[in-house]
């Protein structure tokens, strides 16, 4: 696969999961998330939906690229999983994280 394709099976994967928790907010209040009492605006909300697609397709991107993955559904995976991803990855790089842990 192509750098431009981990790329934007990566976004997929990010836009994916932000929308399972857009319907599920959608589901849950009966109205858009930016009506209503409780307002979140929604420059900020679609704001975070383009972070979260560009860290996910960012990180599969470097991930295909050197070699770790070589099919659409993996690149896919790895934008739904990049928080977890680079959770582990801080712990791992932060010496502070692993002196709590002993």
């Amino acid at each position: 696969m192509t750098w431009y394709a981990f790329l934007l099976w990566g976004a997929f994967g990010g836009l994916l999961v932000e929308g399972l928790d857009f319907a599920a907010i959608l589901r849950r209040r009966g109205t858009w998330p930016w009506t209503g009492r409780k307002t979140v605006r929604a420059a900020p909300y679609l704001t975070g939906m383009a972070i979260r697609m560009g860290l996910g397709g960012g990180l599969a991107t470097g991930i295909g690229l050197s070699q770790q993955i070589n099919t659409p559904m993996a690149s896919i995976t790895v934008g739904v999983a990049t928080p977890l991803i680079v959770a582990r990855l801080s712990e791992l790089t932060d010496p502070q994280q692993g002196e709590g842990q002993k």
